[in-house]
């Protein structure tokens, strides 16, 4: 016969304590993508700024050099810095710009993508002023 003691042993988990092990990992996940794909976007951002920041040693340099046809100026031709960009630009299309080539210039790198879809970095330099990264 069938021992009452045996079918009243407690053994396992109720439904309600693993509803409630759901939704502590649930709201676990809910917070933790975000922050990891926030912590993703700022790793690529970084491969961005470091070729920036090439581009910009570049850019003093050929400002300095007294061989250019334009001298004491900053060009908006990628081309003319003598760069090796190659690993860079397979992720990131990169611009150079500027309202006036004797004080400054704007780089800006836009991702290309669908990893990079949407992430962009940008440095405006002016001649003699702290550079300003955004983002």
């Amino acid at each position: 016969m069938w021992n009452v003691r045996h079918l009243k042993d407690p053994r396992g988990f109720t439904f309600v304590e693993l509803m409630i092990t759901m939704v502590i990992l649930v709201v676990l996940a809910v917070i933790a993508v975000p922050l990891y794909t926030g912590f993703v976007d700022d790793g690529r951002r970084a491969e961005a700024r470091g070729a920036i920041s090439a581009i910009l040693t570049a850019e003093q340099r050929y400002y300095r050099d007294p061989g250019n046809l334009t001298p004491n100026q900053y060009t908006t031709v990628l081309g003319d810095l003598g760069l090796d960009l190659i690993d860079p630009q397979v992720n990131w299309t990169f611009t150079l710009s500027s309202s006036n080539p004797a004080t400054g210039f704007t780089c800006r790198a836009e991702g290309r993508g669908t990893d990079y879809t949407g992430l962009w970095v940008q440095l405006v330099y002016t001649r003699g002023v702290a550079p300003v990264w955004t983002p």
